[in-house]
């Protein structure tokens, strides 16, 4: 009768020690990663980045500025791209034209009247004549 309480008691002291050791496991896993809480000289301060915008002002007003003398100079650009199924045209700041674009093969005679569509495209959003462009086919060769 002895050995069966002496047998009993370690059973029951193995038995909690395995519950203990898997409780502590378990709560070790759903535990959030342990992160230090920042210093207190890492806190913005209300001053934080003022002097990184009064160093951005200057540039924003140059962009400002050239934009504005852009929509002057070039009133139609915000109106670009015109982009339709047979052709593409952008402006082309370096070499002062337009930049047609054929995007679908086509015969000589089918880019000439895409060409004068285009160009029609271009006067109704304001562009003044001469229009001065250039044509690419679809591998940007220029024609």
């Amino acid at each position: 009768m002895k050995k069966k309480l002496i047998i009993l008691g370690c059973v029951s002291l193995i038995s909690v020690i395995i519950i203990f050791v898997i409780l502590r496991i378990s709560n070790q896993i759903n535990k959030a990663p342990n992160t230090p809480s920042p210093s207190p000289s890492s806190q913005p301060s209300p001053t934080a980045g003022v002097s990184n915008l009064q160093g951005e002002l200057p540039n924003d007003m140059q962009f400002n500025q050239t934009l504005t003398d852009i929509n002057k100079q070039y009133p139609w650009y915000s109106k670009l791209p015109i982009d339709t199924n047979e052709y593409h045209i952008v402006y082309d700041f370096t070499e002062n034209k337009f930049k047609i674009r054929i995007k679908t093969p086509m015969t000589t005679n089918q880019i000439e009247t895409f060409t004068q569509k285009a160009v029609s495209s271009l006067q109704k959003i304001g562009v003044e004549a001469p229009i001065n462009y250039y044509v690419l086919d679809t591998d940007g060769n220029q024609l």
